[in-house]
């Protein structure tokens, strides 16, 4: 296994510098890696895509949304034949800063406080709406249209925050800068380039640079979880999506999610989903 130790944050660039947020319409594209502080949300307007945000893997198809909080690992899985199209949301942290009306802080909530947005929504049709106003508000750009967008902006996050973040799952508070986070990532993004293959905590230490240890300490504080825990579940998501949408024997499917024994890879599916993975295909 090689290590993508190039993997850091990625300094996202807006149209407008002052009025730091964007959206346009992308196609589907497979292994479109990224790691950046800015929120990241993804509409689905045809097709359907299968879609990693840091160890999660979800097909998402129309009507859904896909949201990437702040330093977390995302691409599009290579996994099946995907093909769609959508709206591509980004929003700066600190898109309302001095704004003290709007009673908003995302800096404060998602990276201080260690809030996080769900990343799969279904079919809400107020979040979709108001996603599809701020694109069209942000091409069209008629008289007045930031007053508009700033709005759209902060009742989207009010309703978010509210109606779709895990409060029972808070990350660890990053520093300012996601310095933990950032540490991490080459080993992210090894296991997601190479969960096929056998991973040693070693390797991963020397894709970011740091001993054994401190890596072992960094990954379980960053994702509330140790590094076999992390490969073993994100494994197990991959094969749920190839359960479900392909029609591999189980034991490929197995093989090829980087389980080497069947038997161990049914147990780990037992454990973690509750049920059998021939259960859960023919459910």
């Amino acid at each position: 296994m090689r290590g993508d130790a190039s993997v850091s944050a990625q300094e996202i660039r807006f149209p407008d510098e002052k009025f730091r947020i964007s959206a346009e319409r992308r196609m589907f594209c497979k292994n479109d890696k990224a790691f950046h502080e800015a929120i990241e949300i993804k509409y689905y307007l045809s097709g359907s895509s299968a879609v990693m945000i840091d160890g999660d893997v979800f097909v998402a198809s129309r009507g859904n949304l896909t949201v990437v909080n702040p330093f977390e690992l995302h691409a599009n899985a290579n996994i099946g034949d995907y093909s769609g199209e959508y709206i591509l949301l980004m929003v700066d942290l600190d898109f309302f800063k001095g704004q003290g009306t709007v009673g908003l802080d995302l800096r404060q909530a998602l990276i201080f406080q260690g809030m996080r947005i769900n990343h799969f929504i279904n079919n809400d049709a107020r979040v979709s709406r108001i996603v599809e106003r701020i694109s069209e508000e942000l091409s069209e750009q008629k008289e007045n249209y930031r007053l508009v967008v700033r709005s759209l902006v902060a009742e989207l996050f009010i309703l978010l925050l509210r109606d779709h973040s895990d409060k029972a799952a808070l990350r660890g508070k990053f520093t300012g800068d996601g310095r933990g986070a950032n540490l991490i990532a080459p080993a992210l993004s090894a296991i997601f380039e190479h969960h096929g293959e056998q991973i040693s905590i070693d390797e991963l230490a020397a894709a970011c640079n740091v001993s054994k240890y401190h890596f072992c300490r960094v990954f379980k504080q960053e994702m509330k979880m140790t590094v076999v825990q992390y490969i073993t579940a994100y494994r197990i998501s991959l094969a749920d999506v190839m359960l479900k949408d392909s029609d591999k024997s189980i034991d490929a499917i197995a093989e090829e999610c980087g389980f080497s024994d069947i038997s161990y890879f049914y147990r780990c599916y037992k454990r973690l989903r509750g049920t059998s993975p021939k259960k859960a295909r023919r459910k």
